[in-house]
């Protein structure tokens, strides 16, 4: 198990949730450095995902949005789904799931 990435996925969770743009824009930035140090697809995923999530949650029309609610309920479902994956050390599943959450992200955005 990649006790960074669930880590990282667990930050990213509780800030997303906090709707903290700043403090997921910050952890985007440090798992692009882990990703770049170790040549790591699946954390340069996480850090993409964290820095799309750091620009969802700063614009104001999304949290107006009557849908934002429940787009932001299933990203942090797709989350949690990611920490399990991670906990059963199931890699080629999480980037999968990642790039499940992409869709909804583009969706929402």
């Amino acid at each position: 198990m990649s006790y960074r990435q669930l880590d990282l996925i667990e930050k990213i969770k509780k800030d997303f949730f906090a709707q903290d743009s700043f403090l997921l824009k910050e952890t985007s930035n440090y798992a692009t450095d882990l990703a770049v140090k170790d040549f790591d697809k699946g954390t340069a995923k996480i850090a993409i995902l964290a820095y799309a999530l750091s620009k969802i949650s700063s614009k104001q029309h999304m949290q107006t949005n009557p849908a934002w609610p429940k787009a932001k309920n299933r990203i942090i479902f797709f989350l949690e789904e990611c920490s399990e994956i991670l906990r059963k050390n199931k890699q080629q599943e999480l980037e999968k799931k990642l790039d499940k959450i992409e869709k909804s992200v583009k969706q929402v955005d």
